[in-house]
């Protein structure tokens, strides 16, 4: 009943002053009623997906967990290939064999496309499977008893992870991870290590970070195969596991270049200058450029910072056994040291809880 004693004029003069990140503070009763309908419509919300308050609600949890764990290891990205994966098709009904799957069984594109667009719960259902299936066999996370397995993971032991799921405007799924490994150092751990002298722990961590972190298209063999007249590299499977090991071993190495190339090379577009200002210097969004090469990791001994190596500008940083597990685009960053560290941690948080796409592009 106190809701409808208020005037538009009201609510409209303390969203004004919210918007300009005015701390308000209640001077009327109309203040009072207006600060308590935001609190309930905020409350009810907080439950909705891809509401407002469901991002902080995120950004909280993120907080939770980093005073709990302590500051994550790596950002992950993966992006599952619902478009080409065969495993799309299969769930949809298609009779094929992915065991022993052809490039003449492979539909076209088009099919492909249309296939998703018109199964948009069978694309979920994939997305979901293949997500299920990262976490448990490459993270070596079991989501059951919360956490990780004997074995371990690809990246470690991972005692936790905090992941977004985002549609793009397609409307295919792909997922921002947080990943937190135990044992892991936060930021000024590390810093403080180096900056003691400990190089052992450094040339341990790089050793590490450039065993995880590939960042360029790796050789094609000699044997490998052709560069042309090939299907996506998502559309089918790896090397079979019954191949003997020295031929399964040149397969893999072929099939990794192939994989590279298909899903990791960037292209610049319109959409990688669309925060750049007329007038401005345009610099990808993304951070990628043909001029950004480092040819080895190393230390900033003065302050402690870690510049990871980067072998081409144009690559997304990946992981040769997650993509040749997944089969996709992905990106994978680690969370290192100093202030850059932090602003990496800032930004990302910002990033994975952003607003979902304008009404008039979703």
């Amino acid at each position: 009943a106190e809701f409808k004693q208020l005037s538009s004029e009201s609510i409209a003069r303390v969203c004004g002053r919210i918007s300009e990140h005015e701390h308000v503070i209640a001077e009327t009763e109309d203040d009072k009623r207006v600060l308590s309908l935001m609190k309930q419509v905020n409350l009810v919300s907080a439950t909705v997906p891809g509401s407002s308050y469901s991002k902080v609600v995120m950004r909280n949890q993120i907080r939770g967990m980093m005073l709990k764990l302590g500051l994550p290891s790596f950002y992950v990205t993966i992006n599952p290939a619902d478009t080409h994966n065969p495993l799309v098709q299969f769930l949809a009904g298609k009779d094929i064999d992915i065991d022993k799957l052809t490039e003449d069984d492979i539909a076209s594109y088009p099919e492909r496309s249309i296939l998703v667009a018109r199964n948009p719960f069978v694309a979920a259902k994939f997305f979901n499977l293949y997500m299920n299936a990262f976490f448990r066999v490459i993270l070596g996370y079991d989501k059951s008893r919360e956490c990780y397995t004997e074995e371990g993971g690809e990246l470690g032991h991972v005692k936790g992870y905090f992941g977004c799921v985002e549609a793009q405007g397609r409307g295919s799924l792909h997922c921002h991870m947080f990943i937190w490994l135990e044992g892991g150092l936060n930021p000024n751990q590390i810093r403080d290590k180096i900056m003691s002298g400990d190089m052992d722990f450094g040339a341990k961590l790089i050793d590490y970070l450039d065993d995880c972190i590939s960042s360029c298209v790796p050789p094609l063999p000699d044997e490998g195969g052709k560069e042309s007249h090939r299907v996506h590299s998502s559309c089918i499977r790896g090397p079979s596991l019954e191949l003997p090991e020295d031929v399964r071993c040149l397969a893999c190495r072929a099939d990794l270049h192939f994989l590279v190339k298909d899903c990791q090379i960037h292209k610049h577009s319109a959409t990688c200058y669309k925060y750049c200002k007329r007038g401005e210097k345009q610099e990808c969004r993304f951070d990628l450029d043909p001029d950004k090469v480092v040819p080895a990791s190393f230390f900033n001994v003065e302050n402690g910072d870690l510049c990871l190596r980067c072998l081409d500008g144009m690559v997304n940083n990946f992981n040769d056994t997650i993509i040749q597990a997944m089969r996709c685009n992905m990106d994978i960053k680690f969370i290192g040291s100093g202030e850059a560290a932090k602003a990496i941690l800032y930004y990302i948080t910002n990033y994975i809880t952003k607003s979902e796409l304008k009404t008039h592009v979703a």
